[in-house]
């Protein structure tokens, strides 16, 4: 083994790991320094790497879900403008 390949093993498991902790596939290519295309061609060609992540993808969904929800600005509340009036505020005379 050369120093590539190790080094590219490396970031395939750092990626699990991040994936694990509930981290998005853009969220885990970029703490691993690598591109999402990137990982898109690993479970492409190593079987092994794409059995890894489709586990940890499933392990972490509930997490991930949760943080996502976490770090939207409304957190359940309304949002503030409508789709439908062209982006003006619902209630424009404080309603």
């Amino acid at each position: 083994m050369n120093f590539k390949e190790l080094h590219r093993g490396a970031l395939k498991r750092f990626v699990i790991t991040q994936i694990e902790q509930g981290k998005t596939l853009s969220g885990a290519a970029g703490g691993a320094g690598v591109a999402r295309s990137t990982i898109y061609r690993w479970r492409a060609s190593d079987n092994e790497f794409d059995q890894e992540y489709a586990a940890a993808w499933e392990e972490a969904k509930e997490r991930r879900d949760r943080l996502c929800y976490l770090a939207h600005p409304f957190l359940g509340k309304r949002p503030p403008i409508s789709k439908y009036n062209g982006g003006f505020p619902r209630y424009p005379r404080g309603r």
